[in-house]
């Protein structure tokens, strides 16, 4: 059981002549004699070459979401530095990978823009770390809703000054006391209603935002802001790109069922609603490569049902096809000439 190794997370080139995929194994974990841990690098198959196998990756930590560069010369890839999860680097011409970012909130979902000069990503942010730290600039304010921390009647909690920390202090020294207490998972303070995780319970309030970097600068420049998560980030071109996120920002998230899809110009900062209606989620299932198709589910919410599949010529929002299955699908994969979409479904 122990010499299983699974391959998983493949990509292949823009010219179609290399295969770059992670591999996982098992291994002793360091200093114990039966204690295992996974262990994941990155391999590279050369189809020229019989697919030839070239393990790129030896790190202590494990790599994962690899993908080539759109000119096909390098290979971007997520792995731990300092605890978080950062954006590194590889020239396929050789050489250690570069860390392009150290971001203190960590990296995830990577992607390319169309021309290879930015990256886009995005990170899940505690809603407290978002008021208190005004670099990121994702705050516009407090929020509309209220989040119903026991002990206050509004959400000023959020940017007040602690003060000092004292048990035996006054109600301000209390609460700094208790508040340290929970940074520190000493205590855990529930007051929202998806506190279940799959294997333990949550009170936090995380907002998953998305920040783009420059290869040339790599310093993360937040895209968006306030308080709803965005989600599967596609470009459309080098300047727009497309996300779902929760359909209204006014609403407790956890209360919201309805997500919609927008549009987001990456200088300004602007958001548009595309697709949105009370009662309905919809959802991003894929772009194409030349962002000019999108593929989108469309489903009624707090009912069981299978969401219909639409086709859309973005440039003109014009409605191509809908497909109606029975059941759920997924991995969506284009061809060059953009005239198929091949997808799987589940058996």
């Amino acid at each position: 059981m122990l010499q299983i190794q699974r391959a998983n997370q493949f990509e292949i080139s823009p010219n179609k002549e290399l295969i770059l995929f992670n591999l996982q194994k098992i291994k002793l974990e360091e200093g114990s004699a039966m204690n295992y841990e996974y262990d994941n690098q990155l391999w590279m198959a050369d189809v020229q070459q019989n697919y030839a196998l070239r393990q790129l990756t030896y790190s202590k930590e494990k790599t994962s979401q690899a993908t080539f560069s759109p000119d096909g010369k390098s290979i971007l890839f997520v792995r731990p530095s300092n605890g978080k999860p950062q954006l590194f680097l590889m020239q396929l011409s050789g050489g250690e990978p570069l860390q392009l970012t150290d971001f203190k909130y960590g990296v995830n979902n990577p992607k390319w823009s169309p021309d290879g000069k930015k990256i886009i990503f995005s990170s899940t942010i505690k809603i407290e770390e978002m008021a208190q730290d005004s670099t990121l600039g994702l705050l516009k304010g407090l929020p509309e809703w209220s989040s119903e921390k026991p002990g206050f009647t509004d959400n000023s909690y959020l940017n007040a000054p602690l003060g000092k920390a004292d048990p035996n202090g006054n109600l301000t020294e209390i609460r700094a006391y208790l508040n340290q207490n929970e940074k520190e998972h000493k205590a855990k303070v529930i007051n929202k209603l998806q506190f279940q995780g799959e294997a333990s319970a949550s009170g936090e309030l995380r907002f998953n935002h998305l920040f783009i970097i420059d290869i040339a600068k790599a310093k993360p420049r937040a895209i968006t802001s306030g308080f709803n998560s965005y989600v599967d980030p596609y470009f459309t071109n080098n300047n727009e790109i497309v996300v779902s996120a929760k359909f209204d920002d006014k609403i407790f998230p956890d209360r919201l069922l309805e997500t919609g899809i927008f549009k987001i110009n990456l200088d300004s900062k602007q958001v548009t609603l595309l697709y949105g209606t009370k009662g309905k989620a919809f959802e991003i299932a894929s772009v194409s490569p030349s962002g000019k198709y999108l593929i989108y589910a469309e489903s009624e919410i707090a009912t069981p049902n299978i969401p219909k599949l639409k086709v859309i010529d973005l440039p003109t929002s014009k409605e191509i096809y809908t497909i109606n299955l029975d059941r759920n699908t997924d991995h969506f994969k284009w061809t060059d000439k953009e005239d198929f979409v091949y997808f799987t479904i589940q058996s």
